[in-house]
């Protein structure tokens, strides 16, 4: 089940024994990988009204404009934001929706997303939909923290920066967790937190969380994550170098 890149550009992942026309997607990451891929891409095509991830029922099944997860033809083609209630992306999908906006800011889309939050009180992403069920049950969204909103509120610039400057402690605790107790591959959320809050607009905490950062097991994590079944080694050479390129080794 290797990943592949559809027509759109989007980074996809085909379930087992899907083929043909009536294939069945398991897009539930897509926008999550899509958002890493043109991040880190230095040559990376703005292409947000075209084929990003959150704008595909538009143009594929005549839906409301609303944030997506990869369309299914099938389970998964009526989850999307019907409302700012009613949704199905977690938080891993928003910070790959987050990363694809540092690269191609839209003031729209960031306003749209702070819409969102706010009416989850601040406190929740909206994975309010169980994945892949036949029918839509409620379940509760994930929780965001500190580290959510140290990615996020730098698509506001330097208006945010007194805020960030404090936040991003949280990244030092992170990292000292990652450094003692991580040891599964689903690293690159966790990566990508650290990478971009060091790139952009860089306070003291997230130069600190990135100097203590444990490189070379993240980069083997990292490796284990892009480079087994999913078979997309470039993502992890995009990975590998912006990593060297924060600590001036180019």
């Amino acid at each position: 089940m290797s990943l592949i890149v559809d027509n759109y550009g989007c980074l996809i992942q085909l379930e087992r024994g899907s083929i043909g026309k009536d294939a069945q997607f398991d897009g539930g990451d897509s926008i999550c990988w899509t958002g890493h891929h043109k991040y880190y891409s230095e040559i990376a095509v703005e292409d947000l009204h075209n084929y990003m991830p959150f704008t595909y029922y538009f143009r594929r099944f005549g839906k409301t404009f609303g944030y997506v997860r990869h369309p299914s033809i099938g389970r998964e083609s009526s989850h999307y934001y019907k409302h700012p209630w009613a949704a199905n992306m977690s938080h891993e999908q928003l910070i790959g929706l987050i990363l694809y906006l540092h690269k191609f800011p839209s003031f729209k889309e960031t306003m749209r997303i702070f819409v969102h939050l706010m009416c989850w009180g601040f406190l929740f992403s909206h994975n309010t939909v169980k994945n892949n069920d036949t029918e839509l049950k409620f379940k509760w969204p994930d929780v965001l923290f500190l580290d959510f909103y140290s990615v996020y509120l730098r698509l506001f610039g330097w208006f945010t920066y007194p805020i960030t400057s404090i936040i991003d402690v949280w990244l030092v605790v992170l990292v000292l967790w990652f450094n003692a107790f991580k040891k599964d591959e689903h690293v690159i959320t966790f990566g990508a937190k650290i990478i971009s809050c060091r790139a952009l607009k860089p306070t003291l905490f997230s130069w600190l969380a990135f100097k203590i950062l444990n490189k070379e097991k993240f980069l083997k994590l990292n490796y284990r994550y892009w480079c087994g079944f999913r078979k997309q080694s470039t993502m992890y050479e995009l990975t590998k170098k912006r990593i060297y390129k924060l600590m001036g080794d180019k």
